[in-house]
């Protein structure tokens, strides 16, 4: 694969989401990020006092996970097992650093959330936290996220609960133990076309690879990611660049009343996300307000039809 043209990293913050916990157990805790490069990383942990002292792990980037996803993408697995068990069923600060600069360098310096996330905590807390459940008794469930949609957004709902808790005591409303998010997560099928331009923006600014658009025929259509982008993002007709199945009439009728759809199961398909680039830059922009911060203010296309124009309206006051 080839990269994309990258503007360079300069004015890219270091972290581009995170840090989301991914498993929090008492021998075990996993954090993942997504950042603009490798760096070293430290972690420190304050248990309670009357439990043990704080814990701290310096990680080189050869005691972490690390995957590649762009010039200036990489994402970042921690995973660390721990000698003894950290304390069940209370709040465990935690503070997560990153060398900036790299060893040697002389201008290096050890970022925490205060530089890359400085709204991570909630009001009156110098710092995140994490708590082990000695069991489960709480639960907040979601599927996907929708950007556009015309209703109130149900993580921030979630967030806001967690955060009346956290200032009020347990005493008010239990924190639950997990938020399991079934599905996608995102819905890449039925997305926004100011989204699909942000997106489009997001991967050029991360100098994420071009990838082939194999099963795309015809004249003048775009064979791969980046002649794709530079086509406009053919907004409100990708339904044109998906494959289509073998369609047995009698089986249609059932499953889809008859509609003639593409090999991706949608009826949502104008902007159907085509290339993993495009799929991860959606996932940053939706976990994370940071890479929005990173984009141009784009005006609307101007070729739209009426109808494309109407809904993109829309879609952007959303």
């Amino acid at each position: 694969m080839q990269s994309s043209m990258s503007t360079g990293s300069a004015d890219l913050p270091f972290v581009l989401a995170g840090p989301i916990i991914r498993r929090a157990s008492a021998d075990r805790l996993a954090i993942w990020l997504a950042v603009r490069e490798p760096a070293p990383v430290r972690l420190v942990l304050y248990p309670p006092e009357d439990a043990q002292r704080s814990l701290s792990f310096e990680l080189d980037q050869d005691s972490v996970l690390w995957l590649p996803a762009g010039d200036h993408l990489h994402y970042l697995l921690i995973d660390i097992a721990f000698d003894a068990p950290l304390p069940e069923e209370v709040p465990i600060p935690y503070r997560l650093s990153l060398l900036s600069g790299g060893r040697g360098s002389g201008n290096e310096q050890w970022l925490d959330h205060s530089d890359w996330a400085p709204d991570l905590c909630y009001p009156g807390r110098d710092l995140p936290f994490i708590r082990i459940p000695r069991k489960v008794s709480l639960v907040m469930h979601g599927s996907c996220r929708k950007p556009h949609a015309d209703c109130k957004d149900g993580l921030a709902a979630a967030d806001r609960i967690v955060e009346r808790t956290v200032l009020e005591g347990e005493t008010q409303e239990p924190i639950p133990e997990l938020l399991v998010l079934s599905g996608d997560q995102v819905y890449v099928d039925d997305v926004a076309g100011p989204m699909v331009q942000a997106i489009s923006d997001l991967i050029e600014k991360l100098g994420m690879p071009d990838e082939a658009l194999p099963g795309v025929s015809g004249e003048d259509v775009p064979k791969s990611g980046l002649t794709l982008r530079e086509a406009g993002g053919q907004l409100y007709h990708r339904e044109r660049l998906l494959p289509e199945i073998d369609q047995n009439p009698s089986v249609f009728d059932v499953l889809f009343g008859g509609t003639r759809k593409p090999i991706f199961t949608s009826q949502h398909a104008r902007n159907h996300l085509l290339t993993l680039a495009e799929m991860l830059a959606m996932y940053l922009l939706v976990w994370s307000p940071t890479g929005w911060a990173c984009l141009p203010n784009r005006a609307s296309p101007p070729n739209l039809p009426d109808k494309d124009r109407a809904m993109y309206e829309a879609e952007k006051a959303e």
